[in-house]
Parts: structure tokens; sequence; C-alpha cells
């Protein structure tokens, strides 16, 4: 199963709450190794996705809202093996690291009220969040070493019958593509950015297969 991440410095991490979430509600929509993934952080996902698939200017329909529940059952599966295997290499981050991350977040909006009423809406705490970013770094540092040596592994290189590919591709899609001349530098970087999804999804599926996923809740995720 390939699993639609969402770029992670922007869809943060939730940290598992254990037990029911609400009366009548399952006490986690699934469970991942040994990690819970909680009701109340799947709604909050669903209202993160929601809020941003709104400020791109598209309309939450019904339809669309069906979609958006599986993308982010799938984006918060996908997390949770990262942060598993980030656990696992023993990561560790001060206190300081955390709150100073958490100060860059809060600098965004005019004053804590306007703080307050964000969480509120995303169904979060303060703490909440400091959680979220906790493992969110550490998913980063793990990634960012993995990432690394797999690039040095594989000696990523783009010929350039490649690079002359990949702007025929968006030639044909998009009317007025610039020049290869001109954009050859950006396409460099977009074929670098393609290859590090196929490892991103790659590492993924072989943690979902060496470990265990459990979904709890009735939801389509193909």
């Amino acid at each position: 199963m390939k699993y639609l991440i969402f770029i992670l410095s922007l869809m943060l991490l939730a940290s598992p709450i254990y037990g029911c979430d609400d009366i009548g509600e399952p006490s986690a929509v699934a469970v991942i190794n040994e990690l819970e993934i909680s009701h109340r952080e799947y709604e909050s996902r669903v209202k993160q996705l929601s809020t941003l698939f709104e400020e791109l200017g598209g309309r939450v329909t019904e339809e669309v809202e069906e979609d958006i529940r599986r993308h982010a059952l799938d984006d918060l599966i996908g997390e949770f093996l990262l942060y598993d295997a980030a656990r696992k290499e023993s990561i560790e981050l001060s206190q300081s690291e955390v709150e100073k991350a958490f100060d860059n977040f809060a600098a965004q909006f005019e004053d804590e009220e306007q703080l307050r009423t964000h969480l509120r809406n995303l169904r979060m705490s303060e703490d909440d969040m400091k959680n979220q970013i906790t493992r969110q770094m550490k998913v980063e540092e793990f990634l960012d070493n993995y990432m690394t040596e797999k690039l040095v592994e594989r000696d990523v290189q783009f010929t350039e019958q490649e690079i002359k590919h990949l702007h025929q591709m968006y030639s044909q899609q998009l009317a007025d593509f610039p020049t290869l001349e001109e954009v050859e530098p950006q396409l460099r970087v977009e074929a670098l950015h393609m290859t590090y999804i196929e490892i991103l999804n790659d590492l993924i599926d072989q943690l979902e297969s060496e470990g265990s996923v459990k979904i709890m809740i009735d939801i389509d995720t193909d």
C-alpha cells in the first residue's frame, strides 16, 4: 500500500491518546505495532486536511470528505510507522529544542487568543501540539539520516536524457511551459524530489510489511 504522505513539516504528527475519546467512540482507529492512533487525533487530522484543502481553494463536499478521511488515516499510519522506526533509533530531543520549535509555530499568530482559537479548531491543546512537534522533529531527524544514506548508496544522478524526458512530460501537460534551458535547474530539483518520494514510499512499505498495522474502524483505505 502506498501512503499519501503530506509534507511532514506542514502535517505534524499527533501524540497518541489512550482510552476512549468520546462516549460511543472507539478508543483507537488503528494500532501501529504498539502505538495507538486515537479517534481524537484522527478527527484532528481530518480537520487539518479539510482546512488545508479549503485554503487551497477547494470545497469540502461529502465525496471530498470521504477522500480526506481515507487520506487522513493513510497519513497517520505512514507517520506512525516512521515514528516507531525513529524511536528504535533512540533519537532524543531536549526540552529547549521542543519549546523553541513551539515558539516558532506560535509566532505565526497575532496573539495567544488567536493561537488558542486555532488549536481549538484543530481539537488540540497546547500540550498536544508540543507532543506533535516532538514526534515530527524525531521523524525529520530519522529521515534526514536515512535519506542521506540511501541517496549516497544509490549515487543519484540524472542524465540529460532523463531531464529532457521530464521537461517533455511537463510540456505536454502545461501550455506555454518554459524551455529546457530556462527550467533545467528546477527540473533537476524536481527529479531529486521524485526520487526522495520513491525512497520514502519504499521505506513505509517495508516498515508495514515488517510490522503490524491493525485498522479498527470501517473505512476503505485502498
